[in-house]
Formats: structure tokens, sequence, C-alpha cells
């Protein structure tokens, strides 16, 4: 499955199919990316800008503290 995306509705059609009913101590490894749409449940443009900036000083702290542990 590298690299294969998968929607939510693409999983919740595996597990009804595989007749799982719950899940526990489930740990999820890789990228997971979500995508909303903006007109979905009230996000607005400036809430996914947020979100993205967000992300993005997420990533920079990230490489800074890695800078910091050399």
């Amino acid at each position: 499955m590298d690299n294969e995306i998968l929607t939510l509705e693409d999983i919740k059609r595996l597990f009804r199919d595989m007749q799982v009913e719950e899940l526990n101590d489930v740990t999820i490894e890789g990228d997971l990316e979500i995508e909303v749409e903006p007109s979905a449940l009230g996000v607005t443009p400036e809430i996914l800008r947020s979100v993205a900036v967000a992300n993005e000083s997420r990533q920079l702290l990230q490489h800074l503290a890695n800078l910091l542990q050399v």
C-alpha cells in the first residue's frame, strides 16, 4: 500500500467488509493528510490559511530544534 491514497469512505468500507466493529490500541504510522473543502461545515478560507500557517510554523520550529541539537 505504499503511496496509496485512501479516503475515509474507503477505510470505512474496508472495515465494514471485514466486519470490524471496534479498534483497540491502534497505531497509525506514516503521513496522514486531511483535506477539507472550504464550504464544509463552516470552514472558511481564513481558517484554512491559519491551519497552513500553524503547520509551517511547527515545521520551522522543528528544524530549529534539530539545528540546536547538533
